[in-house]
């Protein structure tokens, strides 16, 4: 911004904008161009992928923090450190064991082999140990998108289930419809599949039944309430504060 005193030329790219008293003191500022200038462009693209790389690299760790651990994720104990390789289900057995260890030793085999999944309505669990690739905490990423100057945060389509990001955050509601199969050797217990309504079988061999049933899925949102959580804290408007200005 230039502020300019009376009598010097301004050009027509300046305004008048407040006049003190009655005297002649004029405030002036360029605004003709000022956004097309090379220089503020860079100024605001800096600032821009500053506070936006580090607003979605916030969003991103609330969202992993809210997937809470479950089963091989959880860190281990001392006890399963100091054995190491020897089972859970042997070390519950372990003699003179302090009944808050047993428990937690149960807990977690029990999480082991059921495997359950979080309340609907809250984010998911993991299973996966932390340290793996594949953890899920882990396959949430933030980055910078250059072509479009905005940020983004959330998980990768990879994994065992590419989908399962994408089902857990949105859950997911379709149709399956029954099929039989027309087997060429007649059995006591005819083969029934359930096939999703919009993809039936190519197969001459299963036969379209009329029973029909609807399956949902249900929503356990994390990276809309990492971003609700990012907006209520502030955390985005913050890293803009005095943001502008060059590399």
């Amino acid at each position: 911004m230039t502020f300019k005193a009376p009598g010097i030329s301004g050009g027509s790219g300046f305004a008048n904008l407040a006049r003190f008293g009655t005297g002649q003191f004029r405030v002036s500022i360029t605004k003709h161009g000022f956004f097309d200038r090379q220089a503020i462009k860079d100024a605001l693209k800096y600032m821009n992928m500053h506070a936006l790389s580090r607003a979605s690299l916030q969003v991103r760790r609330y969202a992993q923090k809210s997937i809470k651990k479950r089963g091989a994720a959880r860190s281990p104990s001392k006890i399963e450190v100091l054995n190491e390789g020897v089972p859970l289900s042997k070390l519950v057995e372990m003699p003179g064991l302090p009944s808050r260890t047993k428990g937690m030793l149960i807990k977690k085999l029990r999480e082991l082999k059921e495997r359950g999944g979080s309340k609907p309505g809250t984010p998911p669990f993991t299973h996966v140990d932390g340290g793996h690739m594949l953890g899920f905490r882990r396959n949430i990423y933030n980055a910078w998108d250059s072509s479009s100057q905005s940020a983004v945060a959330g998980p990768m389509m990879r994994g065992e289930v590419p989908g399962l990001p994408a089902l857990h955050e949105f859950g997911l509601a379709k149709t399956l419809r029954a099929y039989l199969y027309k087997s060429r050797t007649p059995s006591k217990t005819p083969l029934i599949k359930w096939f999703d309504e919009a993809l039936p079988p190519t197969s001459p061999l299963w036969l379209r039944m009329k029973r029909r049933k609807r399956v949902g899925y249900p929503k356990r949102p994390f990276m809309r309430p990492a971003l609700a959580k990012a907006i209520q804290r502030g955390d985005i408007a913050r890293h803009f504060r005095n943001s502008f200005g060059g590399p």
